[in-house]
């Protein structure tokens, strides 16, 4: 058994998260391919943008 703050259980926990965040981004990122009127309005960082211009 794995003990709470043992190096193993540090390492797994790590690479865990970080295999989390892979397949998030892969999936979010199929969804948004296959439907991309899913994606924002892009005028609000249009405006963003040219205001930060001046």
């Amino acid at each position: 058994m794995l003990e709470r703050g043992s190096p193993a259980a540090i390492l797994i926990g790590r690479w865990g998260a970080a295999l989390s965040l892979v397949v998030g981004a892969v999936l979010i990122g199929r969804v948004l391919r296959n439907y991309p009127y899913l994606l924002p309005n892009r005028l609000p960082g249009l405006v963003l943008h040219e205001l930060g211009r001046r």
